[in-house]
């Protein structure tokens, strides 16, 4: 029994060490410094259940390894209006291109800021969030408040 027992427990270390080699958390590499700017055609400040969110810029940077790739990368202030803590999460933001494919945050680009987690009454929060999507000259850029049934969106539109 305690042979059994050794056997599965060095099974279960092989298959932890080898999903944890085989993890895809790798930091995306980033081609040069040239960055193209972007621009948002639709109002800049937008709110949504007593959070009102801004997108100051938004920024291309090409991808050192995929050549039909590249990185969106927004800044957004995000500032509570209500009474009471609103809990803020990047999964609610897509990046949506112009065939309607929508992409989440890209989690393993380094960016300015933290965004996310609670957000107290009358405070505000500044960061960036990162999208890893195909060359494209215009996306939307969604954020949706799942629990609360609220959307709001951005046009953006990448500048040669």
């Amino acid at each position: 029994m305690k042979g059994k027992l050794a056997i599965l427990a060095i099974l279960f270390a092989v298959l932890v060490g080898v999903i944890s080699f085989t993890r895809s958390d790798k930091p995306i590499e980033v081609q040069g410094s040239d960055s193209a700017l972007a621009s948002a055609s639709s109002s800049h400040v937008e709110e949504v259940n007593d959070l009102k969110i801004s997108l100051n810029e938004a920024r291309v940077e090409d991808l050192a390894d995929e050549e039909d790739m590249q990185l969106v990368i927004i800044d957004l202030t995000v500032e509570n209006t209500s009474n009471e803590v609103k809990e803020f999460a990047l999964y609610k933001f897509t990046l949506v291109d112009s065939e309607g494919y929508a992409h989440p945050h890209a989690s393993n680009v380094e960016t300015k800021g933290i965004l996310g987690g609670q957000l107290h009454p009358d405070r505000k929060n500044r960061g960036e969030i990162a999208f890893k999507v195909p060359v494209d000259t215009s996306y939307e850029l969604i954020y949706t408040d799942h629990l609360r049934t609220g959307q709001v969106s951005w046009e953006i539109t990448i500048d040669s």
